[in-house]
């Protein structure tokens, strides 16, 4: 996306610049149907999706989420889809199975990363120096949350079907993890 565009985007939205390019990146990565960001203008961590989720760190700030909603449709419209498989991407960044590709969306909460591959079905996830690939059945996922409990932390996924656990997934492989 050109600086012309992040500018006036900037400008229509009332944020910096780097915040724009900070959902900009993230919605390429999301193939411009979802995006995970970070920023603390954004109200921190937040996702958007395609046809009306969207969240955000500052949960109760509904004024900020109107505006960071907005943007993120404004760009959803903007971002020149890249296909995944030609995106480049740090190789030390890569800890998935590099059979896989590009992942729709990736991230990391705590000690766990995971990664999503749609077009493959596979969920990928690295925790304790090891990996579990998941086959995804299907399922879309759009958000990620991480349960806190005493005796275990797994992720749970947020899908179009509804809330499902890491666990709800059928396992195909487990392996140790590539730093």
């Amino acid at each position: 996306m050109d600086s012309t565009t992040i500018k006036k985007l900037a400008e229509q939205h009332g944020f910096s610049e780097g915040a724009v390019m900070e959902v900009a990146t993230a919605m390429q990565r999301g193939n411009g149907r979802m995006a995970q960001f970070n920023h603390p203008e954004l109200g921190g961590s937040g996702q958007w999706m395609a046809g009306g989720m969207m969240m955000i760190g500052d949960m109760f700030n509904n004024a900020l989420k109107a505006r960071v909603q907005s943007l993120c449709d404004a760009l959803a419209g903007e971002v020149s889809i890249t296909p995944l498989q030609q995106m480049k991407m740090n190789p030390l960044q890569q800890w998935w199975p590099e059979e896989l590709g590009l992942p729709t969306t990736a991230g990391s909460q705590n000690n766990s990363h995971y990664a999503y591959f749609a077009m493959k079905d596979r969920l990928a996830i690295k925790r304790g120096g090891k990996l579990y690939l998941y086959n995804t059945s299907g399922h879309v996922i759009i958000g990620a949350a991480q349960q806190q409990a005493d005796h275990t932390k797994t992720l749970t996924f947020q899908t179009h079907s509804g809330s499902m656990s890491e666990t709800d997934f059928e396992l195909i492989e487990m392996q140790s993890a590539k730093d």
